[in-house]
């Protein structure tokens, strides 16, 4: 969770809205919790420096669905968002075949079938 002078405790966070920033395809983005895009850009300028990046080459979305919840893997990447790969580190998203498994972590296309052949391998040794 971001710093954010007003939030003094681990509850407090959930009285702000949600938003995401981050700069263009770069995969820097992050959910912050703030009342407004300025507030939003200066918590995001603060924690990642300047990085060669200006306060407007932040973009802002509004999560209005996210406000007062912990935002997860799985609805981060249900949200059409870029996941690092639980298995490989490799950028995925869901809608070039990535999923998120039933213990919530992100996996490519890639590495979902290096997981079937694994599993293949070892019913035939089993």
């Amino acid at each position: 969770m971001p710093e954010h002078s007003k939030i003094k405790t681990t509850s407090d966070w959930k009285k702000f809205p949600a938003w995401i920033a981050g700069v263009g395809t770069e995969f820097n983005w992050q959910v912050i919790r703030a009342n407004t895009e300025d507030e939003v850009r200066e918590i995001w300028m603060a924690e990642h420096g300047n990085d060669g990046q200006s306060p407007d080459s932040v973009e802002v979305t509004r999560k209005e669905k996210w406000d007062g919840k912990e935002v997860t893997s799985r609805m981060w990447f249900n949200d059409g968002l870029g996941k690092f790969c639980h298995d490989c580190g490799y950028e995925t998203w869901k809608n070039n075949g990535g999923i998120v498994d039933r213990n919530g972590f992100v996996v490519c296309e890639d590495c979902q079938e290096d997981r079937k052949i694994e599993k293949a391998k070892e019913r035939r040794t089993a």
